[in-house]
């Protein structure tokens, strides 16, 4: 059985669920990293990973995200996938800075339909 706290400091309440059930919703919440693509306020597209991508945006309309992206606020979300692992995430974000502007509107177009 797992206890929740320090059990030095008095507090040892049992957990009810089963370790093998915790450890497997941790896992999910763990994996989960976000490639996303972004439409900025002159038409440009700027990819980008991260864990919370509602935070992240908030960051790049307030001018704390990438340098890219500072200068042309507002953005807008217009697509986002969620990747297993960091890793994951960061090879699809290449691979989507990789694409012609052509194939990131078909990208956008395809995640829409």
């Amino acid at each position: 059985m797992l206890f929740l706290g320090n059990p030095l400091m008095g507090f040892s309440t049992p957990s009810v669920a089963p370790l093998h059930l915790k450890k497997s919703a941790l896992r999910k919440k763990l994996k989960r990293y976000f490639v996303y693509l972004l439409q900025c306020a002159d038409g440009t597209y700027y990819a980008g990973s991260t864990k919370n991508i509602k935070e992240r945006i908030k960051l790049h309309n307030a001018g704390r995200g990438a340098k890219y992206v500072r200068g042309r606020t507002p953005v807008r979300l217009v697509y986002s996938k969620r990747c297993g692992s960091l890793g994951a995430a960061l090879r699809r974000e290449i691979a989507i800075k990789q694409l012609t502007r052509r194939q990131k509107e078909l990208l956008i177009r395809s995640q829409k339909s």
